[in-house]
């Protein structure tokens, strides 16, 4: 079969079609996709390592041969994340028959860029707000400085569970 576009977004995007075919008939899935990147030879989406150059250079990569494999390695990474926050299901878990939408907020999360939305407690009042580009290990819950975000990413939240 011949497909074009980055083989990792063309993985994905399989493994997203067919989760959304087994969803329309209702039937149970895993789904186990398995990216051939990040291995040599480090090609990545283009354009996708120019952001990593300069912080590199800042850091004390000096060799620019070394400092753009490194960059082209972390623009795989990036794409690979990119990709798992589409595959990604929420809420996790499962809930009893019937009862999904009292279970519309249990353990869901929803990310956009550094931001990403949390509710645990299953309540519209209990958004956790986390920046992952400042706090990767979702430590300082920021909701309350940016009630805005909160705002936006419940939205879109609430517009996908809908579709859903």
């Amino acid at each position: 079969m011949r497909t074009k576009g980055y083989c990792t977004d063309v993985f994905f995007e399989a493994g997203l079609d067919w989760i959304d075919r087994c969803r329309q008939d209702q039937k149970p899935f895993f789904c186990y996709v398995t990216p051939n990147c990040p291995h040599f030879p480090y090609d990545c989406p283009p354009g996708s390592d120019k952001k990593y150059l300069g912080p590199l250079e800042a850091a004390g990569v000096k060799d620019p041969k070394q400092r753009a494999t490194i960059a082209r390695f972390y623009a795989m990474i990036e794409n690979i994340d990119t990709n798992m926050d589409r595959l990604l299901v929420t809420p996790v878990g499962r809930w009893e028959r019937g009862k999904a939408a009292e279970s519309a907020l249990h353990n869901c999360r929803i990310r956009e860029g550094r931001w990403q939305l949390v509710n645990t407690k299953n309540r519209p009042d209990a958004w956790e707000l986390y920046d992952l580009a400042a706090d990767p290990g979702e430590q300082q819950n920021v909701a309350a400085d940016h009630p805005d975000v909160v705002t936006r990413l419940g939205k879109a939240y609430d517009a996908w569970w809908q579709s859903v």
